[in-house]
This record gives C-alpha cells, structure tokens and sequence, in this order.
C-alpha cells in the first residue's frame, strides 16, 4: 500500500476514528460510516489508519473486541453475555474469532491464564 501525507488534522480525525470503534464495537460502523462520522474519504480513512496505528480498522475492531473478551473472561463472566457485549450475534460465533485471533478457545486461554497467575 502507498504511504500517503497525513495531516495533523487528519491524525486528530483518525484518533476520533479508533474512539468510535472502541465505543461502538458491539455495532460498529461500516468504513463508509465511519470514513464519513470522521469527514475522511474512504481511502484516507484505512491507508491513515494503517499508517497511525500498524493496522487497517477492521483489525482495530478486532483486537479492541477481544482485548474487552479477555478482560471479561478474568471477571469470570459467562461466554453468551461476553459473545454479545463484544458485537457477536451468539457464542459460536464469538468462540470461532476468538480461537481464530488468540489461537486458542476462550476456555483453553482463561484456564492457560489462571495456571500462569496461580
């Protein structure tokens, strides 16, 4: 992908980009929504994005909802009311991204963390 100039400007509307993200990752905004929240065009929205924080905004989304998961998993809270907090319509499909990104189940990694702490 090529690097283009990012303004001051624009580096404050990408930072509002991540805060919605952050805020909305139960039911997030498709890039054309959130390309618009932030008054970027789409194609500033995900090469900035890229270029502030490593990763496209998909991605971003991703980590934020499973960094949440593992805050919730330590809280012992259930998988259904976790699956649906993070934006997943039911556990399957919390279970299958989670395994896909943490390379392991809810289950196997919060029982790996408690041996670890214990």
């Amino acid at each position: 992908m090529q690097l283009i100039a990012v303004t001051t400007q624009e580096i404050e509307r990408l930072n509002l980009a991540a805060r919605i993200i952050e805020e909305r990752m139960r039911e997030p905004l498709t890039i054309n929504q959130l390309a618009a929240k932030v008054k970027l065009s789409e194609v500033k929205l995900k090469s900035g994005f890229k270029q502030v924080y490593g990763i496209p905004p998909y991605t971003y989304l991703l980590e934020v909802r499973m960094k949440k998961a593992k805050l919730m998993l330590l809280a012992e809270e259930p998988i259904k009311a976790i699956a649906m907090t993070v934006g997943y319509k039911n556990e399957s499909n919390f279970c299958k991204a989670f395994k896909k990104i943490c390379h392991e189940s809810p289950g196997a990694w919060i029982k790996n963390k408690l041996k670890q702490t214990g």
